[in-house]
């Protein structure tokens, strides 16, 4: 009984963690290419050096957001969806 918990523990933070680096991945890219589409749109006199500087300027900024989406997305989620699933099984 303890064992298939643990297994189930395991397997979940394992399948949990691929989904965090795929969806930390997926907002990166998506939020990258947002930026660079925005640089497109800028006035001339207003883009500065190069796409590539600016566009990582903003995406240093935007870092830790992107963290925390992608980590409310994988593994805050199913958490509590599984939470709300066994209470709701057991007591409703």
């Amino acid at each position: 009984m303890i064992f298939s918990l643990f297994r189930f523990l395991f397997l979940g933070l394992v399948v949990m963690s691929i989904t965090y680096l795929m969806t930390r991945y997926y907002i990166g890219s998506t939020l990258r290419e947002k930026f660079e589409i925005e640089w497109e749109e800028l006035p001339h006199f207003e883009r500065g050096n190069s796409r590539d500087e600016w566009v990582n300027q903003r995406m240093a900024i935007n870092r830790n957001a992107i963290r925390a989406r992608a980590f409310v997305i994988s593994f805050v989620v199913p958490v509590v969806s599984v939470i709300v699933i066994i209470l709701a099984v057991n007591f409703l």
